[in-house]
């Protein structure tokens, strides 16, 4: 508690100011699946919406499965979900890392 009392009487003042983002944010769902008694058990999606974007060319939907080797990387589990939910953000994040989805 004495570090923060002398600590904040030194500290500059933080400023924050609420307005509006000069252009609207993309907006970025994501999804996994995990079902192990499926051919195909593990899968990503994501819906993207870029307000900006050419009529038509708003909202983009990928979709794909993952492949036995990356999960083959994981330690041994009955259930992925978990993994699978945070590698969907994270393969969408890096997808659009330009800010931009890539217009179909």
């Amino acid at each position: 508690m004495r570090f923060l009392i002398v600590l904040l009487p030194r500290l500059p003042p933080a400023t924050y100011y609420m307005r509006r983002a000069p252009v609207p944010p993309i907006v970025v769902y994501t999804d996994a699946a995990f079902e192990p008694d499926d051919p195909r058990p593990a899968g990503l999606g994501a819906c993207v919406y870029d307000p900006l974007a050419p009529a038509g060319h708003r909202w983009v939907v990928v979709s794909g499965e993952t492949s036995p080797d990356v999960i083959g990387r994981w330690r041994a589990r009955r259930q992925y979900i978990g993994q699978l939910e945070a590698l969907a953000a994270v393969a969408t994040y890096y997808t659009l890392a330009d800010g931009h989805p890539p217009y179909c």
